[in-house]
């Protein structure tokens, strides 16, 4: 207790003057909260506390335990003027990165330009133990499954207190912000600014978390059960994180809930057939639209085709919609921020092979399209490789292959309005004549595009672009932005001021094969070409593959995630890795290694990002060789935060 009145003592007299000036001067209110320790318990590094209500996260700050011998410290943090509570506090002990501590309570009012508190937070020591088999999920908790008869044969607890001692509160709504901002035209791009790297003067004890990419986690810890293909999505407001994917006879999801920062148990959605291809999107006010593919193969017409399920609060899925029949293979899946959604995929038909269709989701409903959006040949009838963006309202572009032949490679676009889509476009003028290598497609919340695509001939080729204005359409091809050996894969991104960054993998003069990108736009000019990488092992011949995704923020920071080759010999090994680009710098942060284990490789990894810049990455590792590693063929995901 002597500690306790010492420290408090200690606090309030540095704190005196600045809680006086918050109440006459600002309109902002003091949240004190009193972190203690158990009895016998060393303390943590530092602790970083996360304050949220029901529009999302509010305030993260972190701070150091700077002297262990004390079992209290008190913290005083600035809360922004106009959150008025309840919020709930997440507090997190670290020591050398590891969480060793998590606890939260619940606050149920603020004031404002005053201090509330202290509040007592006390720290319960976070106890790791190996998952037991449960039946593939949640150790020793069953899952949560879908049925025809209802929503979920199962619930997800009400908001309690779980073992750790987290609350497990309820799902946060959005903030009703508006989700268009002010239209601004593509060729004027302004100057958004990152959030401030210091916090203010005056904010008492408070710090600043750096952001920055985390390890990933297993979010599975299945020792059974191979999950495939996974997906990631993300309340753009609230910041919740749903992540899908697929195992031999069912589909399955994950929530993680901002607010509490807490894995959810798993839900299976559907357990008929063989579920294939999940892909997940979730608007703008955190309705959550998950589709998905039965095997095209199979012999139970009453399953062939493509499905959907959707959730209106994080938590009760609705059972299986088909979407289209017969069979349908090769899904994806756009959600608009208005609730509107598209899903595009082949399928079969008596006439032609494979061909393209699409189902539109008007909000409530999904209604497929009579008629195919094009045909496609050659090796593109086998995977035209399709690429679907949307605006806020629902309306978007479809790009896919539309070879006539493996000589002739055109690059069709379609235009999506509603339920109806136009007639195709051939992007590149040039098919006839030299090949495309790769492709991307991004648009921002305006509704303006920016299209990339790579080609040439004898392993020369060079980077072009198209820009789509809603009003205008497409512009001609730009001159070409830069030129190198293959130039493959490609990613795009486009802020809501117009810029552009685009980002390419390439073989360079030293032999290797590695990521580059660069910022700007055709009409106000491209920065320098800066590498995202150096270290990659692949080399010409080997080739990386790195399949990169990105995502931008409403400040116009632009995240990516890829796999890298780290193959060594005959020991096959990829990682998941992430970056980040600042606008306000203008320059790439140095890559972090989201998940890399020795002989385990990385197909591919999705990617989410908030509207302030809050970003989830999912991927699986898998086996080359027997290895029977513990996080083979789980769900991995990392957050950046």
């Amino acid at each position: 207790m002597k500690n306790a009145i010492s420290v408090k003592t200690a606090l309030l007299l540095v704190l005196g003057l600045t809680l006086a000036a918050c109440s006459s001067e600002d309109d902002r209110s003091m949240l004190v909260v009193d972190l203690q320790l158990p009895a016998g318990v060393a303390a943590p590094a530092t602790v970083h506390l996360t304050i949220a209500d029901a529009t999302g996260v509010v305030k993260e700050a972190d701070v150091a335990w700077t002297s262990p011998e004390k079992t209290i410290l008190e913290v005083g943090l600035y809360i922004p003027a106009g959150v008025v509570g309840p919020v709930i506090i997440t507090a997190r002990g670290m020591t050398s990165g590891v969480v060793v501590f998590e606890s939260a309570i619940g606050v149920p009012v603020l004031q404002k330009g005053a201090s509330v508190g202290p509040y007592p937070l006390v720290l319960l020591p976070v106890t790791i133990v190996p998952p037991a088999y449960d039946g593939g999920v949640d150790a020793g908790i069953p899952d949560v499954v879908a049925s025809e008869a209802g929503p979920i044969d199962g619930v997800v607890p009400d908001a309690g207190v779980s073992e750790a001692g987290v609350i497990d509160g309820p799902a946060v709504s959005p903030d009703g912000l508006p989700d268009v901002p002010p239209d601004a035209p593509l060729q004027q791009p302004d100057a958004p600014t990152d959030r401030p790297a210091t916090p203010p003067a005056d904010a008492a004890i408070d710090t600043m978390h750096v952001p920055n990419w985390e390890p990933a986690q297993n979010i599975e810890n299945d020792p059974i059960n191979a999950s495939y293909g996974p997906t990631i999505g993300m309340d753009p407001k609230s910041e919740d994180v749903y992540a899908a994917w697929t195992e031999p006879g069912s589909v399955k999801v994950k929530r993680w809930t901002r607010s509490t920062g807490v894995w959810e148990k798993t839900v299976v959605v559907d357990n008929r057939g063989s579920p294939q291809e999940a892909d997940i999107g979730v608007d703008g006010k955190g309705n959550v639209i998950l589709v998905w593919c039965q095997d095209p193969n199979t012999k139970d017409e009453s399953l062939m085709g493509a499905w959907s399920s959707r959730t209106t609060d994080g938590v009760a899925w609705s059972p299986p919609v088909r979407i289209a029949t017969p069979g349908a293979y090769n899904i994806k899946l756009a959600v608009a921020r208005n609730g509107t959604a598209h899903a595009v995929y082949q399928k079969k038909n008596p006439d032609i092979q494979w061909p393209l269709y699409t189902a539109y989701f008007d909000g409530t409903s999904w209604f497929e399209s009579e008629n195919y959006i094009d045909t496609v040949f050659g090796y593109a009838a086998y995977d035209p490789y399709p690429l679907l963006v949307l605006n806020p309202e629902g309306d978007g572009i479809l790009i896919y292959n539309r070879w006539a032949e493996s000589d002739d490679q055109r690059i069709g676009a379609v235009k999506l309005t509603g339920a109806t889509f136009g007639a195709p476009e051939t992007m590149n003028p040039n098919h006839e004549t030299v090949s495309n290598y790769d492709r991307s497609i991004a648009m921002n919340r305006k509704g303006e595009a920016i299209f990339v695509w790579s080609e040439g001939s004898s392993y020369e080729y060079a980077l072009y672009v198209r820009t789509y204005n809603p009003s205008l359409g497409w512009s001609s091809p730009s001159p070409p932005i830069t030129n190198g050996y293959y130039l493959s894969p490609i990613a795009a991104a486009l802020d809501e001021q117009g810029n552009a960054t685009l980002v390419w993998q390439q073989n360079l003069t030293n032999g290797k094969s590695n990521l580059l990108g660069i910022h700007g736009s055709p009409t106000a000019g491209w920065g320098e070409v800066a590498p995202i990488e150096t270290d990659n092992l692949a080399t010409h011949y080997t080739y990386q593959h790195a399949d990169p995704k990105m995502a931008t923020d409403e400040s116009g920071n632009v995240f990516i995630a890829w796999r890298k080759d780290r193959s060594v010999d005959d020991v096959k090994t990829y990682g998941a890795y992430g970056s980040r680009f600042s606008f306000a710098t203008k320059t790439w942060a140095p890559q972090v290694k989201l998940g890399e284990i020795t002989g385990l490789n990385v197909v591919e990894v999705s990617l989410a990002v908030s509207d302030r810049g809050f970003a989830a990455a999912d991927f699986t590792y898998i086996e080359e060789d027997a290895m029977a590693n513990p996080d083979a063929y789980n769900t991995m995901v990392s957050f950046y935060r």
